[in-house]
């Protein structure tokens, strides 16, 4: 049981970094002067 909850732990973090991820990668590009 312990092993399921950390793995729905992971698949949640690893969630919040994808939108992270996002969140920059728009960031950079907004910001990018080479455009």
């Amino acid at each position: 049981m312990q092993a399921e909850t950390k793995k729905a732990r992971y698949k949640n973090l690893a969630f919040f970094v994808s939108i992270l991820e996002l969140q920059l990668l728009n960031l950079i590009y907004h910001f990018d002067p080479a455009r």
